[in-house]
């Protein structure tokens, strides 16, 4: 597969995935590192020179016979030493250094978890972890609560029928939000405990995925739905920043650029956002198969980051087959 209207293999050639389980970038002593979280007959975390796209190490995680539910990671990214977080529902989640892959704490999770995110509270770095109708606030390195168990409930119930399911969750500043099975966004102050706000049908469907960042010193979080909607709010007050926008795809990829631009993958194409306007830019990247009778791959776009390489913002953007380094402002192979 190649780039529409570009020229060159693509920048790194992988292994046929099953399904990826994060794609992060880093940098180690001056190095960047590229971090694939994979899923095949052996689950594995695989590094990668970012630069060149040489192997520099593999973490195996286990069997498709031992390991339960799906593998999900996190980066933990600590000036000195990066480090990387992952683990399966009901398994040890363990925190490996990058790139020597040496376990440096080991912990079971609280419950079967969907999404988390990393979250400062004061001196302590915590995993905010998505789990059934809570988010538990734990110790990256321990596991212990950390903070006040967030419940997603209407009023004091603690009935599960007035529980919302959660499937996403983000970081803001003191905040902690998390999307729910019903469409609904709620936001927590995470040191009191206390709710903020809930924002009512965000989304017709479940909140899939969400992403937050600070856009020209305004928190922002970025929400995707399964009704094919990406919604871009305010965090300080929950309005809604710009018009909604429609994809053609299901389970899209955020991920944020400079300038206040959101990147959208998803399919065979990266899309780009204003997110204080809401309007779209030209199409960064379309991928087309060379030969259209060729099916045994999915070439669609399956995860994305965003990192720098001497000076330049790029996006990587992974399929199950391939990863391709492209300048996130051209949208050109570097």
């Amino acid at each position: 597969m190649e780039l529409a209207g570009g020229s060159g293999p693509p920048f790194l050639e992988v292994d046929r995935i099953i399904s990826f389980c994060g794609l992060h970038t880093t940098q180690v002593a001056g190095r960047s590192v590229l971090v694939l979280g994979t899923m095949r007959f052996r689950d594995a975390v695989e590094l990668y020179d970012a630069a060149d796209g040489s192997p520099i190490n593999s973490i195996d995680v286990g069997s498709r016979e031992t390991n339960y539910g799906n593998l999900r990671t996190l980066l933990l990214p600590y000036p000195e030493q990066p480090l990387l977080l992952g683990g399966f529902s009901y398994r040890p989640i363990h925190v490996w250094q990058i790139p020597d892959g040496e376990v440096v704490a080991q912990w079971k999770a609280p419950g079967p978890w969907e999404a988390a995110t990393v979250h400062e509270q004061g001196s302590v770095t915590t995993v905010a972890m998505a789990v059934e109708g809570t988010v538990r606030q734990l110790d990256a390195f321990t596991g212990r609560e950390a903070g006040e168990r967030l419940h997603a409930r209407e009023g004091k119930s603690l009935f599960r029928r007035n529980t919302s399911e959660l499937w996403s969750v983000a970081s803001s500043g003191p905040y902690l939000l998390a999307g729910s099975s019903s469409g609904d966004v709620w936001q927590w102050d995470a040191g009191s405990g206390d709710v903020v706000a809930v924002w009512k049908e965000a989304h017709s469907g479940p909140v899939l995925r969400m992403t937050a960042h600070e856009v020209a010193g305004r928190p922002v979080l970025a929400t995707m739905g399964s009704d094919q909607a990406v919604r871009v709010w305010d965090v300080s007050d929950g309005t809604q920043l710009g018009e909604d926008v429609w994809l053609s795809f299901d389970m899209p990829r955020p991920a944020f650029a400079a300038g206040g631009r959101l990147l959208i993958a998803g399919d065979h194409e990266l899309k780009q956002v204003d997110v204080l306007t809401g309007e779209r830019g030209p199409v960064l990247a379309r991928w087309e198969q060379p030969n259209p009778e060729r099916t045994e791959f999915d070439y669609a776009i399956e995860e994305i980051a965003v990192g720098d390489m001497a000076g330049v913002e790029v996006v990587f953007a992974a399929s199950t087959a391939a990863v391709w380094r492209l300048d996130a402002a051209t949208g050109e192979p570097v």
